[in-house]
């Protein structure tokens, strides 16, 4: 969907309850009303209605009986007047009526260039107790047009004409407003019938991917991680076909409001309880 270069690499942030991703290995696919943002696929369609309104208003004028009369302008001015309650209204609901559509036949995963935002571990990472994986973008799981980068703009995308392709219309999957812009989003959009339906651990049933491991590259464990899930994940990463994953711990940097990735094996490494031991250091000096 998008003509610029992909990266070279994308990460997805998950909740803790997904800590059998690597166990079931699936990727989920989410509904359009499973999103957060109410303007995710809601384009404009205020400029196509109104341009329609135009036409027909010229149209009903160039057809008036020659007894009514009546001169261009004052006649122009009543109908706008006339319809001016109802255009608003049906822009919004039409432009609901193509949500809920892509909403029935689109299914999409989101993905980031940044595995590091504070806000993002926040939201969707349930507050530093999940993990995110990184994601090779050149692996053939992406190798279609249905994989793009998402575009921030402050207009909403428009529906000009009822004669806009297919393409012109699904590329509307990848216009946010720029509040949206920390998450540096790409999307990965699929229509329902070229996926799987199962049902998750929390009994949802959803669409998914089988998942190729050649596509997964790293885990990075949420500062806040309960250690039974991040365990729960480490013994699912024990299997052959995981063998090439990196493991990483999101620590606090020492100075700045910043996430540093630390390896797994350096991470295991460093004292348990430097704090306990620090605050035992300090009364003994009392």
């Amino acid at each position: 969907m998008s003509d610029q270069p992909r990266p070279d690499r994308l990460f997805r942030y998950f909740p803790l309850a997904a800590s059998d991703f690597f166990a079931q290995k699936k990727l989920w696919f989410s509904a359009l009303e499973d999103l957060n943002d109410p303007f995710d696929a809601l384009p404009r369609f205020d400029l196509m209605l109104e341009s329609q309104r135009q036409h027909l208003i010229k149209s009903e004028y160039a057809f008036l009986p020659p007894e009514v009369g009546g001169d261009w302008r004052t006649f122009k001015r009543e109908m706008e007047r006339v319809t001016s309650d109802h255009y608003p209204d049906a822009a919004e609901a039409v432009a609901s009526k193509l949500r809920e559509l892509a909403n029935g036949c689109l299914r999409l995963v989101c993905l980031s260039e940044k595995p590091d935002s504070l806000l993002m571990w926040a939201h969707y990472a349930d507050s530093h107790r999940g993990f995110v994986v990184k994601f090779h973008p050149g692996n053939r799981l992406f190798a279609d047009d249905e994989f793009g980068k998402v575009e921030y703009e402050a207009r909403r995308p428009e529906v000009e004409d009822r004669d806009q392709t297919e393409k012109e219309l699904g590329r509307m999957l990848f216009r946010k407003s720029p509040d949206w812009g920390y998450e540096s989003e790409w999307r990965f959009v699929k229509s329902v019938n070229t996926l799987l339906r199962g049902k998750r651990r929390d009994g949802r049933e959803k669409h998914y991917l089988d998942l190729p491991p050649d596509v997964v590259e790293a885990v990075y464990f949420g500062h806040c991680i309960p250690a039974d899930k991040r365990d729960e994940i480490l013994r699912s990463l024990q299997a052959d076909e995981w063998r090439n994953v990196k493991k990483f711990v999101m620590c606090l940097d020492g100075a700045e409001y910043a996430l540093k990735p630390v390896p797994w094996d350096e991470w295991q490494r460093r004292p348990r309880n430097f704090e306990k031991e620090l605050t035992g250091l300090t009364r003994k000096r009392r």
